[in-house]
């Protein structure tokens, strides 16, 4: 079987219909075996045909020698005549949504780069997705998240080897002398995948043998269920909507909608609300459920993508992001400035809050004395929230800085007026952010802090943009944010915008 897998994932290649307009190919590369291996069957195995093959490796900083082996790829992509993409994060990653991210932004502009008809394929395979939909089980998800991996993210990024199981990628390395290196990050226990892969998994198939095939099993049965139930939902949203499918969204009469049951109108909701690029998880749809049921005339929710869903005298309309009308409630026109788009939804941002608060209450001890020092004005309402979900014995302070003003850019002056009431000496302070920009105010503060002389002292931020790199950076982040000057929950232009109980772009 194994001598074959060149074959046989040419033939997956021609039968998928990837490749038939491509006009390049790019495999996204580690270093380890899997892509590694991915890079060879396409420039060695036929299946790129004459396309050309690039390689795009992003070095995540994760460990000192990961430099050193974003230059061993260099090199054997210069051996094999693999053109080779390559960019460093600009700090170490700290979390696996934080990479995946960046890592995903890097293929985009790389596929942007090469120009149209570029494809761009990373190395999942079976394993992978065996592993994923076992994570996916253990938190709940439903159909639609049990499909897992899917074979294509877009048409311009697709998954090849999901049909393919680890070991016969393998045996095919060996059989072909393939170079690779084994990242030790990825044994460290730390990260949940890992624990998955190396523990959970392998438990599970002593215990029930063929485990891994009958959770690929699961995601390919999802998948076929949720595409046809998206049909079916697609065949009844266009029924019940008037007009459909237009630029400004769909619009549909509330009391059509309220004679569906609680089931259906959920689903049917979530997937108008994806089809305009909204992204509802649970607790979204359970407030969008109840507003489409309850809500008087005149309000309107946002969710996560920037959907808007207002009532208006019996009509329910649910808009894309940016279209005319969709301005979050709360986004007074007195004030002067409109949102581009919400950001972060109040559910996200619950949702985040609490995580956070337990895995600061996993990081220290009852005894540890923690101070949690919050940085007035923007990080008040996080702070509020965050404490009350750290599951330990806290004392709270606050300091005040600012660096804004009425300015969308950070003026470098940092004004900083310091006096807890709280003494540090001896004690484990985390110090609280909103969100970390230019880093100026961190630069100013956390000396003045440490020479306070604390047992030890963590940063904790809402958002961080990864503009600049610090000496002192945040162990603990809420959302890696986009490079957009972003208000509400407690962040301001002008004084403007904080009690927005989400999170926007202006």
């Amino acid at each position: 079987m194994n001598a074959g897998l060149a074959a046989r994932f040419s033939t997956h290649l021609l039968d998928s219909g990837w490749l038939e307009e491509a006009s390049s190919v790019v495999a996204a590369v580690s270093g380890g075996l899997d892509s590694t291996t991915l890079l060879h069957l396409l420039r060695f195995g036929g299946a790129a045909g004459s396309l050309p093959v690039h390689a795009a490796h992003l070095d995540h900083r994760m460990r000192p020698e990961s430099g050193a082996d974003a230059a061993w790829l260099a090199e054997v992509c210069e051996e094999w005549g693999v053109a080779f993409h390559l960019r460093a994060a600009p700090g170490p990653v700290r979390t696996e949504a934080e990479g995946r991210e960046l890592r995903y932004a890097f293929l985009a502009g790389v596929a942007r780069e090469l120009g149209e008809g570029t494809v761009v394929m990373t190395a999942h395979t079976a394993d992978d997705q065996a592993e994923t939909v076992l994570f996916r089980i253990a938190r709940g998800s439903g159909p639609r998240g049990l499909a897992g991996i899917r074979p294509g993210r877009s048409p311009s990024l697709v998954r090849p080897l999901l049909p393919f199981r680890r070991r016969e990628l393998e045996a095919y390395a060996a059989r072909h002398d393939i170079p690779y290196r084994e990242d030790p990050s990825n044994r460290d226990p730390r990260w949940t995948r890992n624990r998955i892969r190396h523990e959970i998994l392998p438990a599970l198939e002593v215990a029930v043998p063929g485990a891994s095939a009958a959770l690929v099993s699961v995601a390919e049965t999802s998948l076929g269920e949720t595409a046809a139930l998206d049909a079916l939902l697609d065949e009844r949203i266009e029924a019940l909507a008037a007009p459909a499918g237009t630029d400004t969204g769909l619009r549909f009469g509330r009391e059509a909608l309220a004679a569906l049951p609680d089931p259906v109108l959920t689903v049917l909701l979530r997937r108008a609300a994806a089809r305009l690029g909204g992204r509802p998880g649970r607790a979204a749809t359970a407030d969008l459920l109840r507003f489409v049921r309850e809500s008087p005339s005149g309000k309107g929710i946002t969710l996560a993508g920037g959907v808007t869903v207002s009532h208006d005298h019996g009509c329910v309309q649910v808009r894309p992001a940016g279209a005319e009308g969709t301005a979050p409630a709360g986004d007074s026109p007195g004030w002067g400035r409109r949102l581009r788009r919400v950001v972060y939804t109040a559910g996200d941002i619950r949702r985040r809050v609490g995580e956070l608060g337990r895995e600061i209450g996993d990081a220290y001890g009852a005894r540890d004395e923690l101070l949690v020092l919050g940085m007035l004005k923007g990080s008040f309402i996080f702070v509020a929230d965050l404490v009350r979900e750290i599951p330990l014995p806290i004392h709270v302070d606050f300091l005040v800085a600012a660096s804004y003003g009425e300015h969308m850019t950070s003026s470098g002056d940092v004004q900083l007026f310091y006096n807890p009431d709280t003494a540090i000496s001896g004690r484990n302070v985390l110090l609280v952010e909103d969100i970390i920009d230019s880093g100026n105010t961190l630069r100013r503060v956390v000396p003045l802090l440490q020479q306070g002389d604390p047992a030890s002292l963590e940063i904790c931020t809402l958002l961080h943009k990864r503009l600049v790199r610090l000496r002192k950076d945040a162990r603990w982040v809420g959302f890696e944010a986009p490079g957009e000057f972003l208000v509400g929950y407690g962040l301001d232009f002008g004084e403007d915008f904080r009690h927005l109980p989400y999170i926007g772009s202006l």
